[in-house]
C-alpha cells in the first residue's frame, strides 16, 4: 500500500482525519517536523521515508519530477491536487484510496476524480 505525505499546503486536519478514518498511511509536515521547508527539501524527505508527496503545489513539484528523472534520482511518487479542487475532505480521502494499491515509484500523478455512478 502507497504511504503519503502530505506537504504543509495539503495536509489540514480535517483532510488527515479523512484518509486515517479511511485507513490510509499518511505523515503530515507537520508531524515530521518539516514545516517551512522548500520543496526540494520536502520531496527529498518524502523519498527518504517511502512516501508519495501530496501537494497543491503542482508547478514547482512539475519541474521537480522532471529534474529528478534527468538526474535519475527516484521519488516515492507526487500526487497534485488541484488548488481549486471543490472535494470536501471525505471525497479527496476516496479519491487518495484509488491511489493507495498503485505503484507510485518516479511517477506524477493528479488526484483521480471518483468513478461516476
Amino acid at each position: 500500500m502507497t504511504a503519503f505525505y502530505f506537504d504543509e499546503d495539503c495536509g489540514s486536519q480535517a483532510r488527515l482525519s479523512a484518509a486515517r478514518r479511511l485507513g490510509l498511511d499518511v505523515l503530515t509536515a507537520g508531524e515530521a517536523r518539516m514545516l517551512t521547508r522548500a520543496d526540494p527539501e520536502q520531496l527529498a524527505f518524502a523519498a527518504s521515508v517511502g512516501r508519495a508527496i501530496v501537494t497543491h503545489n503542482l508547478a514547482d513539484f512539475w519541474v521537480l519530477h522532471a529534474t529528478w528523472l534527468e538526474q535519475g534520482v527516484e521519488h516515492a511518487g507526487m500526487v497534485l491536487l488541484r488548488q481549486k479542487d471543490p472535494a470536501g475532505p471525505g471525497e479527496v480521502a476516496r479519491r487518495m484510496q484509488l491511489l493507495a494499491d498503485t505503484d507510485l515509484v518516479n511517477d506524477l500523478r493528479y488526484l483521480p476524480r471518483l468513478p461516476t455512478k
